[in-house]
């Protein structure tokens, strides 16, 4: 081995222990090994802790704790220099602080300082980011919520005005019902009052311009007819207390239903007494049954079918299954003053001719000489009904099978109705001065009425027999039509027109004679 080869080797034996800290210390305080113990410069030293430097003037007596860590008395950061970690420099301690170490440590600490103000930088972005990120999706949320919630608002909405809708048609509906249950149900008042049972007077408005009953020009109201105004005080306590209503009782439920409507019209509970019979034990009504109803509701009377009260003026006579008119009590009221008035009028009826008549064209009081079926009010000492059937009857019934038939809640106010108009000189004169402003009309022009333009106009039509009467009430028995005299009236009411249908005698002369 030659020379070269050996000094060779000697380098790669003083490089392996530089390499490891072994060796002796070098004069400068460096190891020219270039690797972990020994980077060249000021700060090495010899064995110490670790792979740093340390020792000899050049490092601390325990210098080198962390990797590439300086330290010394004079050239490092004195005892205990280079804990500053990877890269970093040791500080400066005694005399020659900052050292090699120092230089390692000021530029990897820039290094250092740099990498953490961009890592700070990007973590900055990216918390901007983030933030933004959520402050977007916070965004979304908020404003799937604001739908959200405005969806429940329409919903809850929708509900309330569905649920108030239903809550008015049920007040409407309990409403009809009271309505319905007060005309049949008997009132009840206070037990030490003396109108006990009696109903407080109901208080119409009054119209006599669009419901005339009587003109002081005819009897038929048309256009510029002067009305009768109603200054009446009308029925007050006590006018119908020698007025009594005596019921044919057959069924249990019509006989309630209509003494409860009669009760429910007393002013005062001596008005309107109520007598009960049944006409046979088959009837559905036990005598008993009429006890009871007299025992619990004051001027309810049960007698013998045979038996008839003459102790009273008036009886109204009527079946239990016919239905009575709001203002029932007030038309016989009407009926009771025009009979006191004038000895010629028998009685009262209630039923109407049972033709359709229009409202708006007025309710007429009429007289009649035929016999009423029901409702008929008859004055006991008066001429025999058969011998003089004059009987006051109403144009709109306070009588009929339904209670569509008669007359409804918005009452006429009759009981201010003046009677000495109804009397029967008042009422000739009257039904004279309509017949002879009439035009006339031959029975074949019935069919064309319809095309007339007859509003506020009378017409009289001639018939000489009942069949001539089924031309112009195809639908009504004659036999039952009310007639006076023989003359009907009827209003038509597609034209608001009247018309009277007259025997032939008096369409010829159009005068009635006054007896």
């Amino acid at each position: 081995m030659n020379k070269l080869a050996l000094f060779v080797l000697f380098l790669t034996f003083i490089q392996a222990c530089a390499q490891w800290g072994w060796g002796p210390p070098s004069p400068w305080g460096f190891r020219p090994s270039p690797f972990w113990g020994g980077r060249p410069g000021w700060g090495g030293g010899g064995p110490g802790w670790g792979r740093g430097g340390g020792g000899g003037w050049g490092g601390g007596d325990r210098g080198g704790w962390g990797n590439n860590g300086g330290g010394g008395n004079w050239g490092g950061g004195g005892n205990n220099g280079g804990w500053g970690g990877n890269n970093g420099g040791g500080g400066g301690g005694g005399r020659g602080g900052g050292g090699g170490g120092g230089r390692g440590g000021g530029k990897d600490s820039t290094v250092a300082v740099d990498v953490e103000a961009e890592e700070a930088e990007a973590a900055g972005v990216e918390e901007e980011v983030v933030e933004a990120e959520a402050a977007e999706v916070a965004e979304e949320v908020v404003v799937e919520k604001d739908n959200t919630t405005s969806v429940w608002f329409k919903v809850l909405h929708q509900r309330q005005v569905t649920l108030i809708e239903n809550i008015n048609v049920l007040n409407e509906k309990i409403s009809n019902i009271e309505k319905s249950l007060e005309k049949y149900a008997p009132k009840f008042g206070n037990f030490d009052n003396s109108d006990f049972f009696v109903t407080e007077p109901k208080h119409y408005i009054d119209t006599p311009s669009p419901f005339p009953r009587m003109v002081s020009d005819g009897i038929l109201p048309i256009e510029n007819s002067k009305v009768v105004r109603i200054e009446s005080d009308g029925r007050q306590k006590g006018d119908l207390e020698n007025v009594a209503v005596l019921i044919e009782s057959t069924n249990q439920n019509d006989t309630e239903r209509l003494v409860n409507s009669i009760v429910s019209q007393r002013k005062s509970i001596k008005d309107l007494k109520i007598f009960l019979f049944t006409p046979t034990d088959e009837s559905g009504v036990s005598f008993e049954m009429l006890k009871t109803w007299a025992n619990s509701i004051p001027g309810v009377n049960p007698i013998n079918a045979t038996k008839r009260s003459t102790a009273l003026d008036d009886v109204i006579s009527k079946h239990d299954h016919k239905h009575i008119g709001d203002d029932f009590a007030d038309f016989y009221y009407v009926g009771k003053l025009a009979m006191e008035a004038d000895e010629n009028i028998s009685g009262v009826c209630g039923e109407s001719n049972g033709i359709w008549q229009d409202r708006t064209m007025g309710d007429v009081l009429w007289l009649s000489d035929t016999e009423c079926e029901s409702g008929a009010m008859i004055h006991p000492e008066r001429k025999s009904y058969s011998e003089s059937p004059v009987v006051i009857r109403p144009e709109m019934a306070r009588i009929g099978n339904s209670e569509k038939a008669v007359t409804e809640e918005s009452s006429w106010n009759i009981d201010k109705f003046y009677p000495d108009m109804i009397t029967k000189g008042s009422f000739d004169i009257r039904l004279n001065l309509d017949l002879e402003r009439a035009d006339r009309k031959m029975k074949g022009d019935w069919r064309l009425l319809e095309t007339f333009n007859c509003k506020n106009t009378i017409y009289t039509f001639p018939y000489e027999n009942d069949k001539d009467l089924e031309t112009f009430f195809p639908n009504s028995k004659a036999e039952n039509l009310h007639k006076y005299r023989g003359i009907l009236s009827i209003s038509i009411a597609e034209h608001q027109c009247r018309a009277y249908i007259v025997p032939q005698h008096f369409y010829d002369k159009q005068v009635i004679e006054l007896v």
